[in-house]
């Protein structure tokens, strides 16, 4: 476990590599050839399974209208919060 040199503690740098396309700091973590070409990752006992096909960039879409509004928390009164922050 946590072993520098093993193959399972190169092998997490996969999972890095195949979250590529989300990476805030692209001179960190870049799309790369890897990025692109690897759909998951398959972990088991002494064996990892890397399934390949072409991958896109992930997209972000919303579609239809919420269902209910947004939750908004009921409010305290002084004596609550004060009571709340003695406890």
């Amino acid at each position: 476990m946590r072993r520098k040199g093993t193959f399972i503690e190169y092998s997490k740098d996969f999972i890095d590599r195949i979250h590529a396309w989300h990476s805030r700091d692209l001179r960190r973590l870049a799309v790369s050839d890897f990025t692109r070409s690897v759909d998951s990752l398959h972990y088991y006992d002494s064996v990892l399974v890397i399934e390949k096909r072409p991958m896109q960039p992930p997209t972000h879409e919303r579609i239809g209208e919420a269902s209910f509004p947004e939750y908004e928390p009921p409010r305290q009164s002084l004596l609550q919060r004060v009571t709340a922050r003695l406890r």
